[in-house]
């Protein structure tokens, strides 16, 4: 295996361990997200309007 070879493995290995720890993260952080703006926003928006028509009712 020449220099040449190897300096080309090891860029390619190096690239997809770079890849694969920024979708990692990327994709945590989007759950991360996702699952604050529900809890902290949208579930207690739908449950208030709930709430609300039962009580019109």
């Amino acid at each position: 295996m020449t220099i040449r070879n190897k300096l080309m493995l090891l860029i390619s290995v190096l690239l997809s361990v770079t890849i694969l720890i920024a979708g990692t993260i990327s994709y945590f952080q989007t759950t991360d997200l996702v699952s604050k703006r529900l809890y902290n926003n949208e579930l207690p928006a739908t449950v208030l309007s709930i709430r609300n028509n039962i009580e019109k009712d």
